[in-house]
């Protein structure tokens, strides 16, 4: 292998290895930054979700320290003494004849204003007056409070029955002490509405009776609405609030819930229940980040109100940041890769070039051609070699012209010991010889 290709692999390779390195280097920052994003829109969701676990939670908390009130506790010790008195044939039939005609005129209707107007119904309806001062809106429906056989003793507005035992809810909040229905609107056809049902304790935990209130879920909506300015619809992203069964109970975006694959069908509870709450989907509309919190429940009622907050988040947007300091970073390391390399290969090819000449003027003075002269410019070592090969060869003309002097004049001294001898042996041969008497 030449000493060109040499060089060129000793100064390419570490720089083509930088950039390798740096392009690991950014690819395994990029995947940090995914769990990171990810983590952060998981963190939102629980967040927004945590938020409205917690007014709701609050809410709860104001109602079980109202029913702990004296006008509470009093009102339902005497109308529960009032019919556990009453042989239990005769309360039944009371139930059944007042239930029958409580939304009818005349009569038992006196039963029912009667209610209405005691002190702890005057007292609901100043609390519910002083909630909507504060807020500005009807924070409760229609609240009432039964005993423990479940017949109204308070209420601020009319209800349907008189008797409420037989109801879902009323068994519900006494087994479990809190229960919280589904949305609904049946309170009021712009209202949107979840009923708190609590139930009421004396102070040895027996069971004196409930209380129901409808509360106003606008409070909880505007929580979803304070993330909204984040949000971007044009790009497909959304805000949604999922109750139990699916459906959706507000909505910042306008995605359908069936563009949303598994969240929106029977394996949603899987989905939720997985370690990852945030996941990449891709869809018609582009590639999306969606992250889900469920409902993590309040104390008295682990379950919680089963609602699941679903954030989800355009890629492209939410990765522009990562997208473009990850090109610019290659960018670089690139630019600065093909420079090393451009400079180095120079480099390499300048030193070849010069260690080529003086192999090649070192054959030439090897095969006798004294007159090479190496002209490299510069002050490093093959510059300084190139000087001290000329001094090498200018001494060895010299010394060469000294041997040629020498032989010239060897040659002449001969040539002039011959012309001599010859001269000599002419000069004896052309004289006569004489010979002694």
């Amino acid at each position: 292998m030449r000493l060109l290709y040499k060089l060129l692999i000793l100064v390419g390779l570490p720089a083509i290895l930088i950039w390798a390195v740096g392009y690991y280097a950014v690819s395994a920052n990029q995947a940090c930054l995914y769990a990171t994003i990810e983590s952060k829109s998981s963190l939102e969701a629980k967040n927004v979700m945590n938020r409205i676990d917690s007014s709701i939670q609050e809410r709860i908390h104001n109602w079980q320290t109202y029913i702990r009130s004296s006008v509470v506790q009093d009102t339902l010790v005497k109308s529960n003494f009032f019919f556990e008195s009453m042989p239990e044939q005769d309360a039944e039939a009371h139930f059944r004849k007042v239930d029958q005609r409580w939304n009818t005129t005349g009569g038992e209707c006196e039963s029912r204003y009667q209610i209405a107007s005691n002190r702890l119904s005057q007292d609901l309806r100043t609390v519910l007056r002083k909630l909507e001062e504060v807020s500005g809106y009807p924070v409760f429906g229609e609240v009432f409070v039964t005993n423990r056989f479940g017949v109204n003793v308070a209420l601020t507005h009319n209800t349907a029955d008189y008797q409420q035992s037989d109801e879902p809810w009323w068994n519900a909040a006494v087994r479990d002490g809190v229960f919280i229905t589904d949305v609904s609107s049946n309170d009021h056809p712009n209202r949107r509405t979840i009923h708190i049902c609590v139930r009421v304790n004396d102070d040895r935990g027996e069971l004196l009776g409930v209380l129901k209130a409808p509360f106003n879920i606008d409070e909880l909506l505007k929580t979803i609405d304070g993330y909204g300015a984040d949000v971007h619809p044009a790009f497909g992203e959304d805000i949604l609030l999922i109750s139990n069964d699916r459906t959706i109970i507000h909505q910042i975006g306008n995605t359908d819930i069936s563009e949303l694959g598994a969240l929106g069908s029977s394996d949603v509870e899987s989905i939720v229940a997985s370690p990852r709450s945030a996941f990449w989907q891709r869809s018609g509309k582009g590639r999306f980040l969606t992250a889900v919190a469920s409902s993590e429940g309040f104390r008295g009622n682990p379950t919680g109100v089963g609602w699941r907050i679903v954030i989800r988040k355009n890629a492209d947007l939410l990765l522009r940041p990562v997208i473009r300091v990850r090109r610019n970073v290659l960018a670089i390391a690139s630019l600065a890769t093909v420079l090393g390399i451009g400079l180095s290969g120079l480099i390499a090819v300048s030193l070849s070039r010069r260690i080529e000449w003086l192999t090649v003027a070192t054959d030439a003075v090897a095969a006798g051609d004294l007159n090479q002269e190496l002209r490299i410019s510069g002050g490093d070592e093959l510059a300084k070699l190139a000087e001290s090969f000329n001094r090498m060869t200018a001494d060895l003309r010299g010394f060469s012209m000294s041997v040629q002097d020498q032989k010239n004049k060897l040659e002449e001294a001969k040539d002039k010991a011959e012309s001599a001898n010859k001269a000599k042996s002419d000069f004896l041969a052309n004289t006569p010889q004489t010979h002694p008497t």
